[in-house]
């Protein structure tokens, strides 16, 4: 009877390892999308005639997303790469993506770009179009928005 209880607690706690995603709470990518995404339901609660994704799409990057989760703050995540983007337009004339771009330095620290854009399709070939953004600053090996970036809707 242990042995069985064991095995079967054992085989619970290998599937829940399994199908549990890790947050790694040092990923400064993820904490910049997080925030950013934060500052998107500020924005959706402020402009309530605006209708609140249920996806939020993230351009694949292979330095940028790969320890991205499925949901942060009760949000649903999709990484998306172009393929993807051309099969959501089958259903979609327009995509909303995000886009997290790698660090880069500038004036002594390093900085983190979390960009926004609507993606049409022409033809064979994606158009896409800056539609704000926020950048991130990590100075002194601390975590702190900088500011936020506004693009054009045109």
């Amino acid at each position: 009877m242990k042995q069985t209880t064991f095995l079967i607690l054992l085989f619970l706690f290998c599937f829940i390892k399994l199908y549990s995603q890790e947050i790694d709470s040092t990923n400064v990518y993820y904490k910049a999308l997080k925030t950013h995404l934060s500052d998107k339901e500020e924005f959706y609660s402020n402009n309530p005639k605006l209708k609140r994704p249920e996806v939020f799409y993230v351009e694949k990057n292979e330095y940028t997303t790969n320890q991205i989760p499925n949901i942060i703050s009760g949000k649903t995540i999709k990484i998306v790469t172009q393929e993807d983007l051309f099969t959501l337009f089958k259903t979609q004339k327009l995509v909303s993506i995000i886009a997290i771009r790698p660090a880069s330095w500038k004036n002594g620290s390093l900085r983190i770009n979390v960009i926004d854009f609507f993606v049409i399709r022409n033809g064979k070939k994606l158009e896409y179009t800056n539609t704000g953004g926020s950048e991130f600053e990590i100075n002194n090996f601390t975590f702190k928005k900088s500011e936020r970036l506004h693009g054009s809707y045109d």
